[in-house]
Formats: structure tokens, C-alpha cells, sequence
């Protein structure tokens, strides 16, 4: 399709170029970004970065149009025979290290979104979900893990199964 872009072929074209604008008001066009196929060693790696600076690294934004109803941003690693493969996200290093916010949409009417932590499904045993804070370099103290709701209620649960009733709650100090 004319609305594509082809990396390797065009590559050389846009390589002087500030930023790559495609489509039409019409039709945005789509742009695909993909390492070859392997049946014997590794498929390849894609990465994007900024580059190092003295001073203020560029920031990289991933992020879908405004739209009547938006696309959505999907983040997943390949399904495998063995190990399926790990999703990292991790904020810098620094006299104080970078924050990470997870937070969902607010509503003009209805619901604000949801977030979920859910772990996948296991014939044998179900893994954890850990939410941790590590101590200080002095051991003096840790950080806090804070649940809080604003007018809403705070609800911890035990889960449940087919064959079991649900589990314990417990709470050490």
C-alpha cells in the first residue's frame, strides 16, 4: 500500500529528516516496524532509545491518537514452547530515582478505568503478585506500601477456585 513505509528500503530517504509524516486526513497510513524471521537462532532486536547527553536526554512517548473511541496500547511478549518472555519496565537510576505511575482514564460520566495486577493461568500452582519496598543504605528504614481509597472502600479479598474454598488473609507485623 503507498500508505506504508517500508524501514529498509526507505530508510536512507528519511535519514536527514526531523520526523516522518505519513497518510492522509482521510487514511493516517500505518507504519511496521519488524525484524526478520528465524527457524535457528534468535529473530533479531528492536530497540529505541535516545541518545546520551550531558545535560536532558530526549524523552521517548509511545502513545495512540484522540479519537472518538481511542486505540489501545498493547504491550506483550511472544508465546513460547518453554519460557515466555519477560516484560520489564523500570524507571532510572539517580541522586532520586524515577518515579512510575500507573493510572487510568477519568470519566466526564460513567467509571473512571480500571487497573488489574493478575497473574496467568497455571495447571500446577498460580504465581504471586509481590508488591515490595527495599530498605535504605543504612538499614535504618524501609519504604511504605500505602492502600488508599478517596470515598471508596479499601477491600482485600482471599482467592478462590473450583475446588477450594478461599484463602487465608494474613498479616504480619
Amino acid at each position: 500500500s503507498s500508505n506504508q513505509i517500508s524501514i529498509i528500503s526507505h530508510i536512507e530517504t528519511y535519514i536527514n529528516s526531523d520526523s516522518i509524516s505519513i497518510g492522509t486526513k482521510k487514511n493516517s497510513g500505518a507504519i511496521q516496524i519488524n525484524t526478520g524471521e528465524s527457524d535457528i537462532k534468535g529473530s533479531g532486536l528492536i530497540q529505541l532509545s535516545t541518545g546520551r547527553s550531558d545535560s536532558n536526554s530526549g524523552s521517548v512517548s509511545i502513545s495512540t491518537g484522540d479519537s472518538v473511541n481511542s486505540g489501545s496500547l498493547n504491550i506483550n511478549t511472544g508465546n513460547s514452547q518453554n519460557n515466555g518472555g519477560s516484560v520489564s519496565i523500570k524507571s532510572g537510576n539517580g541522586m532520586n530515582g524515577g518515579d512510575i505511575e500507573l493510572e487510568s482514564g477519568s470519566s466526564l460520566s460513567g467509571n473512571s478505568g480500571s487497573i488489574k495486577l493478575k497473574t496467568g493461568y497455571s495447571e500446577n500452582s498460580p504465581s504471586d503478585i509481590n508488591l515490595l519496598t527495599t530498605s535504605s543504605e543504612n538499614d535504618s528504614e524501609a519504604g511504605f506500601i500505602t492502600l488508599s481509597g478517596s470515598n471508596g472502600d479499601i477491600r482485600i479479598s482471599g482467592g478462590s477456585n473450583k475446588d477450594i474454598n478461599g484463602g487465608s488473609i494474613n498479616i504480619y507485623a
